[in-house]
């Protein structure tokens, strides 16, 4: 693996990062391992700053560096039967399927074929993939567009921007940030696997007011852990919905969406992570 990545040079940052971290020995051992390896265009995609932050800091890199590990050789079969991975660096990652391709964690996708190599295998991605928690916001401190912007949340980042709402979530305030995936955003009018689901959400983003409207009915004015709503019972959004908010066995689930990472504190508010995209009424999806 370390040779197939010396060898190519759209890898050139993630050889350094794996060198800086004290990995390249890991990949070059005679241990099976499976890599997701983000090309220079993915790292180059990351907020400004983040990379250097990551490069200062050996700890919280070698955690971002092990969570693109997985032991031993998983070939696209294998991936294509599974939904979720256990990394080297102890969390689990999420394996998923858009349109015919792979999806890796809730960002990244296979850019290229895989790579065999005599000791596993390299997956080329788009974009660099975080552990649960966003290592590189410290809590209370990063905005909640700080946050989601670190966590890669792409497709959402673009939405707040065009509805006008990224600077609010930039700024000093009270919100709460109920936070689709990408593939939350993507399967956004999805009614069959027929549907051009990424098409129907581009042509969402085209739509000033709809765009703005179903971007507000995921914003929550105050600042509110997932146990005080579930207190509260409901939560209305700043589209005007209002949502029922439930718990059953651990599970908390705003209207049809179910949170499967709560409470990420931010200077700002809280975000949770969700699965579903929430859209207010009047709006066709």
């Amino acid at each position: 693996r370390k040779e197939s990545l010396q060898a190519d040079a759209d890898f050139s940052t993630l050889v350094n990062a794996l060198s800086v971290a004290g990995l390249s020995g890991t990949l070059s051992s005679s241990t099976a391992y499976t890599l997701f390896a983000p090309t220079n265009e993915a790292f180059s995609n990351l907020s400004p700053g983040v990379l250097t932050t990551l490069l200062a800091n050996l700890t919280e890199l070698t955690s971002v560096l092990n969570y693109h590990i997985v032991a031993g050789e998983l070939n696209e079969t294998n991936m294509f039967e599974m939904t979720s991975l256990t990394t080297r660096q102890g969390s689990s990652l999420s394996i998923g399927v858009y349109l015919t391709g792979l999806e890796v964690g809730n960002n990244a996708s296979l850019t290229q074929a895989l790579i065999p190599c005599t000791d596993g295998f390299i997956y080329p991605i788009n974009a660099v993939l975080f552990p649960p928690s966003p290592i590189n916001a410290t809590p209370g401190v990063t905005t909640i567009l700080q946050t989601i912007e670190a966590l890669g949340l792409n497709y959402l980042v673009s939405g707040l921007e065009t509805a006008s709402l990224a600077s609010m979530l930039s700024s000093p305030g009270s919100y709460t940030l109920l936070a689709p995936t990408n593939s939350a955003m993507t399967f956004f009018s999805c009614g069959s696997p027929d549907d051009n689901c990424l098409a129907d959400l581009e042509n969402l983003f085209e739509n000033q007011s709809a765009v703005t409207y179903v971007m507000q009915d995921n914003i929550v004015s105050g600042n509110f852990t997932t146990a005080q709503l579930v207190q509260a019972g409901s939560l209305t959004t700043l589209a005007g919905q209002t949502l029922q908010v439930t718990s059953a066995s651990g599970t908390v689930s705003v209207g049809l969406a179910t949170i499967s990472q709560k409470d990420i504190r931010c200077s700002n508010g809280y975000i949770d992570i969700t699965d579903l995209i929430l859209v207010p009424p009047g709006v066709d999806h």
